[in-house]
């Protein structure tokens, strides 16, 4: 029942806290791609116990915000230690009542209060 958030390091928004994840390189799943994301930013290996949802948001640009799909999933670590590697700063789990105001992007506080809602 907690959500592990990270820092983000770069900007856009730049040390602002936010879900794990990026963007998919060619020919992955979105599956293979979380668990690459994960590895990368904050050295877990996990086990995906399934799809929360997909949530719209924005990405934004100096020039043109484009759309995306954020496709979340719900899983489980042999471990609570995270590191922050690559784009992150800092990783953290947070349990309902800690999680920080400064949330990056526009669909995470969407996913965040859903996330905290099945475990009411």
């Amino acid at each position: 029942n907690k959500l592990l958030l990270t820092r983000r390091a770069v900007a856009p928004f730049k040390d602002w806290w936010d879900l794990p994840g990026g963007f998919m390189d060619r020919g992955e799943s979105p599956q293979e791609a979380i668990q690459r994301e994960l590895r990368e930013e904050t050295g877990l290996a996990i086990a995906i116990t399934r799809l929360f949802g997909i949530y719209p948001g924005t990405f934004p640009d100096d020039f043109d915000p484009f759309h995306i799909l954020s496709m979340v999933y719900l899983a489980e670590s042999p471990t609570d230690a995270v590191g922050a590697f690559d784009d992150v700063s800092q990783s953290k789990w947070f349990a309902r009542d800690s999680v920080p105001e400064q949330i990056a992007f526009d669909s995470n506080q969407k996913i965040i209060n859903d996330f905290f809602a099945i475990w009411n």
